[in-house]
């Protein structure tokens, strides 16, 4: 994911991120709770933690012709 700002310090975070993290940003930015959110986190917090490569995020694919999720 790649994330660009003024506010937005240059480098790398190899911490996978996922787009329920997105939302937390959102939110975060407006100042507005998050109901149910746990296990995630503005980016911008994400981005000035240690790398953290135990960090389970979840994936799913639904490509053009698939039957399923993947």
């Amino acid at each position: 994911m790649i994330m660009a700002g003024a506010d937005v310090p240059t480098g790398n975070c190899e911490t996978p991120v996922s787009l329920l993290d997105l939302s937390a940003t959102i939110a975060d930015h407006f100042g507005v709770p998050l109901d149910g959110a746990d296990g995630i986190r503005p980016l911008p917090e994400l981005a000035a933690t240690p790398y953290d490569p135990e960090r389970a995020v979840f994936s799913e694919y639904h490509g053009t012709g698939s039957v399923s999720g993947g």
